[in-house]
């Protein structure tokens, strides 16, 4: 058998192997879902104390307009990855520009294939407290704060609550 077909034969070897498993670029295009337990309790009307005890002391705080608090939190929740296209691409080049290697190495230890698995992402969010230490809003770290601690209503439907109607 000629080198050239070796080679030949590889590849094609390679490309049903990685076919026949998921190329390990589709979960990074995809991403993966996260399960973010915290967000979902940072409501308005918690308690300071029942904030801090789920997020942990705060990393930062500001202070609004008639004694509007707003302090900074920063959290782990598991998993959550956002796909990205282009780190699929680059990989993919990767894996062809080294003959598939990574596809191989995946192969034989499946763990390296575990993209969303033990990755905690850390996410940063304001909550704005009133004198009483009771929660009013909750902000993600870059939003606009405004002075009053309090988030914009949402619109809803469209012309509902619009003036004059």
């Amino acid at each position: 058998m000629r080198s050239g077909s070796r080679a030949s034969a590889f590849l094609v070897a390679a490309l049903l192997a990685a076919s026949l498993d998921g190329c390990i670029a589709l979960p990074v295009a995809r991403g993966c879902p996260g399960s973010d337990a915290i967000a979902p309790k940072l409501v308005p009307g918690v308690p300071r104390a029942v904030i801090e005890e789920l997020a942990g002391a705060p990393i930062r705080e500001r202070h609004g307009d008639g004694g509007v608090v707003f302090r900074l939190y920063e959290y782990q929740h598991p998993g959550a990855r956002e796909g990205s296209l282009s780190l699929a691409c680059m990989v993919a080049v990767g894996d062809v520009m080294t003959a598939f290697i990574l596809e191989l190495l995946v192969l034989l230890k499946p763990q390296m294939d575990n993209w969303c698995a033990n990755r905690p992402v850390a996410r940063r969010v304001y909550v704005s407290y009133d004198a009483a230490e009771v929660s009013l809003s909750t902000f993600d770290e870059f939003a606009v704060l405004p002075p009053d601690g309090r988030a914009p209503a949402s619109p809803g439907p469209a012309g509902a609550g619009a003036p004059g109607r």
